[in-house]
């Protein structure tokens, strides 16, 4: 149970406009997080511009992000993140049962492109030690773009952050899934 009150719809007839946004950019439904976030609307309003343009702008493809996510979610035990991503989100980018359950060690999968090792490997680094060590850089810059670079890096910092606050605030995974 959320430490925080869930905001329904009707308690934020204010912020019509910002719900509906938030409601467009997220397949017509006010998640949970929203309903916690929206108790400070202009914070939900950066929030969800925010980590609407890191799911949405950039270049890497969805299976690659959501192997992070999973990743992030497995190395820190959020309830949130896995209860979203596991397995509804990550089998619809690609990412296979066994790959969620097998995530933490990923150099023994056989079938992760060397794109996804080296983006395992920067989220693994970036999770435990808070930076990348110049090996694994220079793995990357040979893997991908400098934007897919800024991308990677963005994308985990994005999806820690976003498990840090939702698992702090005891944010309940949707029914069903995202």
């Amino acid at each position: 149970m959320a430490r925080v009150p869930y905001l329904e719809e009707s308690d934020l007839s204010e912020h019509a406009g910002l719900l509906d946004r938030i409601k467009r950019g997220r397949r017509g439904k006010l998640l949970n997080p929203y309903k916690a976030l929206l108790h400070a609307p202009e914070l939900a309003r950066a929030w969800f511009e925010f980590t609407n343009t890191v799911r949405t702008a950039g270049s890497l493809d969805a299976r690659l992000r959501e192997l992070m996510v999973v990743l992030i979610a497995r190395l820190t035990a959020s309830a949130y993140v896995s209860g979203q991503h596991i397995p509804t989100l990550a089998i619809a980018a690609g990412v296979t049962l066994e790959e969620c359950f097998e995530i933490q060690d990923w150099r023994n999968l056989i079938k992760l492109s060397l794109r996804e090792r080296a983006a395992l490997c920067c989220t693994e680094e970036m999770m435990k030690n808070g930076k990348i060590s110049d090996s694994t850089f220079n793995e990357v810059k040979d893997l991908f773009s400098l934007p897919e670079q800024i991308e990677l890096m963005i994308v985990v910092g994005m999806y820690d952050m976003a498990r840090l606050v939702f698992d702090t605030l005891e944010i309940d995974p949707e029914k069903n899934g995202a």
